[in-house]
């Protein structure tokens, strides 16, 4: 009877077992829940505005295609998507070359100083350099427009890169965010355009329209150059951001050492050269 009633009263394996299991879901639920409560909309908003950051000048730029055409000639409007693309895939493959070597951070940065640079200067090229400007050498002012507009999609892509491998890091409502903040990019520079073209032609500025272009890319290089004391002293701060960096740290510690696949370089770029060529050629024949 002792017997039975000591073996009675302890528990089975299997109650441990589910015991255990039973804690370590309630943990994890937990877990969930903190992790969302941490996502809170501040974050998602400084996401949103990543988002904007990283198409709002190539958007503005699209929005003053006309009068950059204009200015520059030599059909400006063809060529500066094809370079501004192929800036983006030389910047991609760059990055995927340096791979976690290259922190989120330092990222951001250079992203923000490269588009906030080269969105004025293009702006300030096409007000003193092109038809109707002090400097009428149409050439020039090509050849400095295209240069800014490559250095862009450099920017673009490194901002891009940190953003959506931030939100990768964390949750899908990270991501979405981002995205949205690049919908609204898209959506909000004719509006701005409109409206600072009419508040210059009602006060009867003279130049106007180079005087719209300067106002225009102005406002998405002192926004760029703000998202710089908002990433480090207001994301990098949050404390979901905190969880998410200290990932990035142990992805950077533990990265590949080896080559994860046997197959040959030379056949991989092969692969792709027929659907890459496919869309140049698509590109060449919209654009020219």
């Amino acid at each position: 009877m002792k017997a039975e009633s000591a073996s009675s009263s302890c528990p089975s394996e299997k109650e441990m077992t589910d015991l255990s299991s039973t804690k370590g879901s309630e943990k994890e639920v937990e877990d969930t829940k903190e992790k969302k409560s941490l996502e809170d909309w501040k974050l998602l908003l400084m996401f949103l505005i990543l988002g904007f950051i990283a198409l709002a000048p190539w958007n503005f730029v699209l929005t003053e295609l006309v009068y950059l055409d204009g200015k520059f000639e030599h059909q400006f409007s063809s060529n500066v998507s094809i370079y501004y693309g192929l800036s983006v895939n030389v910047a991609e493959l760059l990055l995927i070359f340096i791979g976690n070597k290259f922190a989120f951070a330092p990222r951001m940065d250079i992203g923000c100083v490269l588009l906030a640079t080269f969105n004025i200067c293009l702006a300030i090229v096409a007000m003193f350099i092109g038809n109707d400007d002090p400097d009428d050498n149409t050439g020039l002012g090509f050849g400095l427009g295209l240069v800014c507009t490559f250095m862009l999609g450099f920017g673009h892509s490194f901002i891009e890169s940190a953003a959506f491998g931030l939100a990768a890091l964390g949750s899908q409502a990270c991501m979405n965010w981002a995205m949205i903040g690049e919908g609204v990019a898209g959506l909000i520079g004719w509006p701005i355009n409109i409206l600072i073209n009419y508040i210059l032609t009602s006060c009867g500025v003279e130049r106007y329209a180079e005087w719209r272009c300067l106002i225009f890319f102005l406002v998405t290089t002192v926004l760029t150059i703000l998202c710089i004391p908002m990433f480090h002293f207001g994301m990098m701060k949050h404390p979901y951001m905190k969880q998410v960096l200290d990932m990035e740290a142990k992805r950077k510690n533990g990265g590949f050492k080896e080559r994860q696949t046997k197959r040959p370089v030379y056949r991989i770029l092969m692969d792709i050269a027929l659907p890459a060529f496919v869309v140049w050629c698509a590109l060449t024949v919209t654009f020219v």
